[in-house]
């Protein structure tokens, strides 16, 4: 297996986040624990008929990480995935996505937007992280983030 030429700083949930085009820092807005999600009893017995696996809620918000790497002399590039993995360890949410870091560069933040919750049983969801160099076949994972989701039925 080849060296990571990068190292997973952090990552975060949170509505939003907005880059400064002075500094180029990096604002989190209400960063997130829990979704508490309120679902109308027929849309339930909807989803069940039509044998849905779940529902998927449409809130948004962000997952944000943070990558540094120490050699900023030579251009690098690493493959990193996002996953989303119910309380039954199950994939409820999937992204790749191939990074490049230029020459002089230290620092990058990776902004995943989602605009959709697919949510089948309460409980705590992880949010997965994982990087592999780009010509490896298999993703280590390098962070685990937990989601507390309640859905209320009415």
């Amino acid at each position: 297996m080849t060296k990571l030429p990068v190292q997973h700083i952090w990552t975060v949930i949170c509505s939003r986040s907005s880059i400064d085009t002075d500094t180029n820092n990096v604002s989190l807005f209400n960063l997130i624990e829990k979704f508490t999600l309120t679902v109308p009893k027929e849309q339930v017995e909807k989803a069940k008929q039509q044998g849905a696996r779940g529902i998927v809620f449409p809130v948004e918000f962000e997952i944000v990480t943070r990558y540094r790497r120490e050699d900023k002399t030579k251009s690098d590039a690493f493959d990193s995935r996002l996953r989303m993995l119910n309380p039954k360890g199950e994939e409820t949410l999937s992204n790749e996505q191939k990074i490049a870091m230029k020459e002089g560069i230290d620092n990058l933040r990776v902004r995943n937007q989602i605009s959709g919750l697919p949510v089948d049983e309460n409980g705590v969801y992880w949010v997965v992280i994982e990087t592999k160099p780009v010509n490896d076949a298999n993703y280590i994972e390098v962070y685990r983030l937990p989601l507390e989701v309640v859905v209320n039925v009415k």
